[in-house]
């Protein structure tokens, strides 16, 4: 695929997962929508500089009163993310960091990862779905929660091992209707500041590609670390996705 194309297919495949046809993202000014029951009382999406904004009724005209004329990618930021937020308490609503997500993708052909360490002293393993029933124990102990989650149904991991423990796991989930293989990464806090959390992320989108499907990168702006891991690696923001969270 080139550049454009998996942009495209991105878009098609939030699109759908949101049960809307992909037209909602080709528009050049923010669409707000009304969203139907059950569903999130607010859910804003942007690819670039339009935004679609899904609210409940009860907010949406003050949505888009506020923010029609307000760049889609500037929304959650400063100023505007107070406004927004402070009308969201007032149902007792919250976006945190964690509810606001930038998705990466490998928008151009990679061959390599300079920014990463080779890990020579480390030994890594590739774990196929059939044996991903070896990592259980770790979800028991909670350890490598950022990147091992039962819920998740991962697909595939691979671990580094330091002197025959494991220290790190990178592990890839289907998402968005099985579109994208999204990438979770965590790494113990002794082994953690020295590039490995990159190196595993760069051995297992190249797996992920090796396959014939698209590794995605999902994380927030606030995280400092984990946006690095994203950048060193090769992949580019392609489109943020927040949702409230309920503070009662």
């Amino acid at each position: 695929m080139t550049k454009q194309e998996k942009i495209t297919y991105a878009k098609k495949s939030v699109a759908a997962a949101i049960g809307h046809n992909v037209d909602i993202f080709e528009q050049d000014k923010n669409l707000f929508i009304q969203s139907g029951d059950g569903d999130s009382f607010f859910t804003l999406i942007n690819f670039g500089s339009t935004a679609v904004i899904i609210a409940d009724k009860a907010i949406l005209d003050w949505c888009i009163n506020k923010f029609a004329y307000v760049p889609g990618n500037e929304i959650t930021k400063g100023e505007n993310l107070s406004l927004l937020q402070s009308k969201l308490r007032e149902y007792n609503k919250e976006i945190l960091d964690d509810y606001l997500d930038i998705s990466f993708m490998r928008l151009d052909k990679h061959t390599g990862n300079p920014a990463a360490k080779e890990h020579n002293d480390y030994e890594f393993e590739i774990y196929e779905k059939d044996r991903l029933a070896e990592l259980d124990k770790f979800y028991e102990e909670q350890i490598f929660s950022q990147a091992l989650d039962e819920g998740r149904k991962e697909l595939l991991a691979i671990v580094a091992r330091k002197d025959g423990e494991i220290v790190a796991v990178a592990s890839c989930s289907a998402g968005y209707k099985e579109a994208f293989w999204c990438i979770n990464v965590d790494t113990l806090i002794n082994y953690r500041g020295a590039g490995l959390a990159t190196h595993l992320v760069a051995k297992i989108a190249a797996e992920i590609e090796s396959r014939g499907h698209i590794p995605l990168y999902t994380t927030w702006e606030t995280n400092a670390a984990s946006m690095h891991v994203a950048s060193a690696t090769g992949f580019e923001p392609v489109w943020l996705w927040c949702w409230v969270f309920d503070t009662e």
